[in-house]
């Protein structure tokens, strides 16, 4: 007992239990480390709760944001439409990093995402919103009895070949043939959201392989799997610079040309107004043949290997070119917001009625826009206030047709005699059933 008696508890560190459980992220130190929307889906599976319910009753009540406030109340698809960002270096990433690794207890959540790059690559075209895999990379994982993830490498656009199985990524299930969000209310790594079917299905694929999808593959495998690139954005400048003065003699629009870029682009990139997306630099470094991750880190070592010629993708902008002149326009716009009838109209399709460009119409005849815009808005909110008074009417009915039926009226017996799924997930038809369910109690 003496021996024990000379323990200091107080001086024993003991950490604070985390609200969620610690999972480990899959794949770290390596190319194939997990995205966030994936460590997301499987953390909602350790728990045994479906993503949708992890979100609106564990994450969103403590992050308490505006938006994600909004999102509790009305329902809808509005965030799982854009959490792809949250494998990207936008502010939404930063906040949920800082969220999950409080509630987790785990640290260097940061890395299961880009925003070590948010100084160096624009948001600009650099993830995509659907999701994409290797099914021979999911059937190995299933086969080693590890658990199914989605690599962060698979998020970004540019990636299209899986690199260790020289197989293009798959972007719909083979099944239902649809595509799926990078994250949704049902969401489960490996599996189809829709039709729930495993897509590690052994189905060859016939679609030949380019070159120059394996070149960017394995340039981006590298630039994530190399922690020291630099946070500093003069970075991108200085060697666009030297790249110039080397190529082309200082000679900008020689540079430009040789690189079949539009010279007011590149000079936004030369004087560091804008940073060049990725795609456009993996064009770059390959024209001359440089690494990637020496580029970002600042260096230019160039590579004697030779390169793939690869062209720039053209951007396909379809564009309503306005005709008519602008006071006749301005004229039929002022008809169109004095008819009250028109209120359903929004400034796009009032734009697509005068066969107008939408900016030309908020640049020649923004006071009527503001005032349709404004009708519009108020229309919609009582078409709203209208569904909602129809399906809480229609929700009390039903109620009663249950208990007349000596039967349990619970949620979804409700939402199952009404034939709509998930209309409890608007707080107001929610709060309805309540105070309705509180009345005949």
């Amino acid at each position: 007992m003496d021996t024990y008696s000379s323990i200091n508890l107080d001086e024993i560190p003991l950490s604070s239990p985390s609200r969620l459980y610690s999972l480990k992220p899959m794949g770290l130190g390596t190319a194939a480390i997990e995205s966030m929307t994936s460590f997301i889906a499987r953390l909602a599976r350790a728990h045994c709760l479906k993503v949708g319910d992890l979100f609106t009753q564990v994450l969103f009540p403590i992050l308490n944001k505006q938006y994600t406030n909004n999102i509790m109340i009305e329902g809808g698809n509005g965030f799982y439409d854009w959490a792809h960002s949250l494998n990207g270096l936008t502010s939404n990433a930063h906040e949920f990093v800082e969220l999950l690794e409080n509630m987790t207890g785990n640290s260097g959540l940061g890395n299961l995402t880009l925003l070590k790059y948010r100084h160096l690559i624009p948001n600009r075209r650099l993830l995509r919103r659907k999701k994409c895999w290797c099914p021979n990379c999911f059937r190995e994982m299933k086969d080693e009895g590890k658990d199914i993830y989605e690599p962060l490498i698979w998020t970004i656009q540019a990636v299209n070949v899986c690199t260790r199985h020289n197989v293009e990524l798959r972007n719909r299930c083979i099944y239902c043939t649809r595509s799926q969000l990078m994250l949704e209310r049902r969401s489960n790594p490996g599996y189809c959201v829709h039709c729930h079917r495993w897509l590690g299905s052994n189905e060859d694929s016939s679609t030949k392989i380019e070159e120059w999808g394996v070149v960017k593959s394995i340039s981006i495998e590298q630039l994530i799997f190399d922690a020291k690139c630099s946070s500093k954005r003069e970075v991108i400048r200085n060697n666009l610079v030297r790249l110039v003065k080397i190529i082309s003699n200082n000679n900008l629009s020689d540079f430009a040309m040789k690189c079949s870029i539009p010279k007011s682009t590149f000079w936004g990139w030369y004087t560091g107004k804008n940073l060049p997306p990725l795609e456009e630099v993996l064009r770059i470094c390959n024209k001359f043949g440089l690494n990637l991750t020496d580029f970002y880190c600042g260096s230019l070592a160039f590579n004697s290997n030779g390169y793939v010629i690869s062209s720039r993708r053209e951007r396909l902008v379809k564009r309503d070119f306005t005709s008519a002149p602008i006071h006749e326009i301005r004229k039929k716009m002022r008809l169109l917001v004095i008819d009250s009838q028109k209120e359903v109209l929004s400034v796009k399709r009032m734009a697509k009625a005068l066969k107008c460009n939408k900016k030309t119409l908020y640049k020649y005849c923004g006071d009527f826009c503001k005032i349709q815009a404004i009708k519009h808005k108020m229309y919609k909110s009582r078409c709203k206030i209208t569904r909602i008074l129809m399906i809480n009417k229609l929700v009390y009915r039903v109620f009663l047709q249950i208990i007349e039926k000596d039967g349990l009226p619970t949620a979804k017996r409700v939402e199952k005699m009404i034939g709509q799924n998930a209309i409890f997930k608007e707080r107001s038809i929610r709060m309805c059933y309540y105070k309705i369910r509180e009345y005949h109690s």
